[in-house]
């Protein structure tokens, strides 16, 4: 009797796609390479998806008023020059917060984040990031302001989970409003866990 042969196919999982952000590109382009690179990182952002990264070249890379950058899926952001020569900057002193980290397994890697600013009813809380899940690591923020208006907990990052490593937290500054509470110059923690950082010369007032 002829035997039967099975053959049996396994489909392997594709790999994440790299998305390109470049101060020359533009966001009519489709992301896809440096030749096609977007200008902003928003919106290399909204298009990746789980597995995929998002790869940022050197330069400053602005963010605007009330728009942060949102990490909600989990999506690598990378500065290819490291936090030396890669800044996310926000709208200071307009309002706006530099960046969002909400899902456990994004990760924000080699960026300085500079110039957020939150004020009156946003809540007051992580002027440079807010990390509510993820990671970030390699990266400094600095320069970055919660102030007036509600209560200020962390002028350069509001953290309720994730991690933070390898990076430095320096002059930060949060000031509550009248009667308000003031937590964190630099940062407020209520959870994660945070690993061979510096977090120095931040200031909290009021």
């Amino acid at each position: 009797m002829a035997g039967t042969a099975v053959l049996s196919l396994v489909a392997a999982s594709a790999p994440g796609a790299d998305w390109y952000v470049a101060t020359n590109g533009a966001d009519f382009n489709d992301g896809t390479n440096w030749a096609a690179a977007f200008l902003t990182v928003s919106n290399a952002v909204a298009h990746a998806q789980d597995g995929d990264s998002v790869v940022v070249s050197n330069g400053a890379y602005d963010v605007g008023v009330s728009s942060p950058i949102m990490l909600t899926n989990a999506v690598v952001l990378l500065g290819v020059g490291g936090a030396s020569d890669t800044f996310l900057r926000g709208p200071y002193p307009a309002s706006g917060r530099v960046l969002v980290i909400s899902n456990a397994n994004a990760a924000v890697d080699g960026f300085t984040i500079t110039n957020g600013n939150v004020t009156l009813w946003d809540p007051n809380w992580g002027g440079g990031v807010y990390l509510a899940g993820g990671a970030l690591r390699n990266c400094r923020v600095v320069g970055n302001y919660t102030t007036d208006g509600n209560n200020a907990y962390g002028g350069g990052v509001f953290m309720s989970s994730g991690s933070i490593s390898n990076c430095v937290i320096a002059g930060n500054y949060a000031r509550a409003g009248h009667l308000r509470t003031t937590v964190g110059g630099g940062l407020y923690m209520s959870g994660g866990v945070i690993r061979d950082s510096r977090i120095e010369r931040n200031l909290a007032v009021g």
